[in-house]
């Protein structure tokens, strides 16, 4: 085998290793989300969260997902864990929390979130908690 077509494979191969790689950073995978709801779980009655891949945009939103968690009054967990397939990188999540209480709310909420395949916590029991509801 000749040395150019020796180069000329181990270049093919790199080439293709590359796109490969490309294309893996690029792709849905595994996330593991936990809203924290802290103590203020006892009040929430629904949290909805809406996911969008592109956080500086104007105007309408294209949420790429969407989870809705109910519960009865006094029962959800201090911790909801939400496992989607999204890619890797910024997002825009919009929580919505039904409160019980003498006087039912909702509050919204606008997260800026990382992802890296990783646990990505996200503080809504004190957010929800400042808001005065």
């Amino acid at each position: 085998m000749s040395r150019a077509l020796r180069v000329g494979n181990v270049l093919a191969i790199a080439l293709a290793l590359g796109v490969a790689g490309w294309f893996a950073r690029r792709s849905p995978t595994d996330q593991t989300i936990h809203y924290v709801l802290g103590n203020e779980a006892s009040r929430v009655e629904e949290l909805v969260a809406r996911w969008d891949d592109d956080p500086s945009a104007d105007g309408p939103r294209d949420w790429v997902r969407e989870a809705k968690y109910r519960y009865q009054p006094g029962t959800a967990p201090r911790i909801i864990t939400h496992e989607p397939r999204l890619r890797n990188g910024d997002y825009l999540v919009e929580l919505e929390v039904a409160l019980a209480g003498p006087q039912p709310s909702r509050a919204v909420l606008h997260k800026h979130i990382h992802l890296t395949g990783g646990v990505t916590s996200i503080d809504v029991g004190s957010s929800v908690g400042r808001s005065g509801d």
